[in-house]
């Protein structure tokens, strides 16, 4: 009766225990002479895995000519990768749309602030010039080591828009009166951009550029 693989294995382990050679060594010395099975003396076959769930997907990932990330994990069962998590990849990351209004955007555009970090104090909590304006670093220029000078017909429209000082230097208002003093008519644009946020905001009305998308490193579109 033939001797099996794992017997015969199991045997030279012993013999090699009980006289002191090694059983590697041994299988190179008599598989050439054809004394043991295939089965003992070949390699055990590795079984491949692939991380993708199916053919389909390798092959669309090579025809894409996409670079798995790092860690990525798809999916799939045993988060293999599949065909749709490849298509996400490919269409890059998804666009997140800002509830904020046109000069709320623009503010935090040119002031390198991420909008979808803010939290807006308008209706559903969208996000208005103000709020921009008071996450805005003060610049630091000569005016902000001296008290401004300002009129006190300026200071009145100041209180009823609930503007203070570092509204003003953030909005870079400069006076045109007597020694820079700021006079009301200085204030009339940044007023007529508080008004138009409030007027919209009160009438609940959509702004054309309200639904503007913002990608997840959150530059706007």
């Amino acid at each position: 009766m033939a001797t099996s693989a794992a017997t015969l294995s199991k045997i030279l382990e012993l013999l090699g225990k009980t006289y002191g050679f090694e059983v590697d060594a041994a299988v190179a010395m008599l598989a050439p002479k054809g004394y043991l099975p295939k089965k003992l003396t070949e390699s055990p076959k590795v079984k491949k895995t692939s991380k993708f769930a199916s053919k389909q997907a390798g092959d669309y990932a090579v025809d894409l000519g996409l670079t798995i990330p790092k860690g990525f994990k798809g999916t799939a069962n045993g988060g293999k990768i599949s065909k749709k998590d490849l298509k996400l990849l490919a269409e890059g990351p998804k666009k997140v749309k800002v509830n904020a209004s046109p000069s709320a955007l623009q503010e935090a555009r040119e002031a390198n602030i991420d909008i979808t970090k803010v939290t807006g104090t308008g209706t559903d909590g969208k996000i208005l010039l103000k709020d921009i304006r008071v996450l805005k670093p003060a610049a630091k220029t000569e005016s902000t080591e001296a008290p401004l000078k300002i009129t006190p017909k300026a200071r009145q429209v100041m209180k009823e828009y609930d503007i203070d000082e570092g509204d003003l230097i953030r909005a870079l208002i400069k006076g045109t009166g007597k020694d820079g003093r700021i006079l009301e008519k200085d204030l009339e644009e940044l007023v007529k951009e508080i008004q138009a946020d409030e007027k919209r905001e009160a009438r609940g009305e959509p702004e054309p550029d309200s639904d503007a998308t913002v990608d997840d490193s959150g530059d706007e579109d």
